[in-house]
């Protein structure tokens, strides 16, 4: 049997992250260490999720993949869904789904018991509107940190192809996003990496630098 049967069996179908239902040919292994970080390719290191998440999370550092799962708090959105304003979501409907992840039912909030564990729903102080709202913001802050290293691993993977214009690197960043990335967006990941030094632009042409 090989792996990916193995584990999506082990699972029960489901994917590691959201635990709903994978259907066919969107079933991936994600090594939660990366093997370009060193991690191995054994069932103790690999669990199975659907292809878009798995390549959302790509090389990531564990810390920071474990980061954007918490930062969902129970509802994993898909990597690829068309980004949402803030001030939209407190009086939007759920936001969409992955189309290989089944919608989650409603459900009430938590509060986190030593990092790992869910007590019993509470009762907030402020209202639900304004939490809902700040979780979006974390949540958004923590998706583009996480675009933003993405593109900087693949600059670093292909050294010999790097864009010398701004326009080509916004130009090149929207396919690595297979263009969904906002127009906001796409110039906030440019403008971070010239904040960062990594991007500079000297006699119009790019200049980069990695720490």
């Amino acid at each position: 049997m090989k792996q990916l049967e193995r584990l999506l069996f082990l699972q029960g179908n489901r994917c590691f992250f959201c635990q709903s239902a994978i259907p066919a040919g969107q079933a991936s292994v994600e090594h939660l260490v990366a093997t370009a970080n060193g991690g191995s390719g054994n069932d103790d290191n690999c669990v199975v999720c659907c292809k878009s998440m798995n390549e959302a999370l790509g090389s990531l550092p564990i810390k920071v993949k474990m980061q954007v799962i918490l930062n969902q708090r129970g509802r994993i959105v898909c990597p690829c869904s068309p980004a949402k304003s803030v001030s939209s979501v407190a009086v939007a409907s759920p936001p969409v789904l992955c189309e290989c992840v089944e919608p989650y039912e409603s459900i009430e909030p938590y509060d986190f018991i030593n990092g790992d564990e869910f007590a019993e729903p509470v009762e907030h102080a402020f209202p639900l509107q304004s939490t809902v709202v700040n979780r979006k913001h974390a949540s958004r802050d923590v998706e583009q940190q996480t675009r933003i290293e993405r593109v900087v691993e693949h600059l670093k993977m292909h050294h010999h192809t790097r864009p010398n214009k701004l326009k080509g690197l916004k130009n090149w960043t929207k396919s690595l996003f297979r263009r969904e990335l906002s127009q906001r967006d796409l110039d906030l990941i440019v403008e971070a990496l010239q904040q960062s030094g990594i991007v500079s632009v000297v006699d119009g042409k790019l200049q980069y630098s990695f720490a």
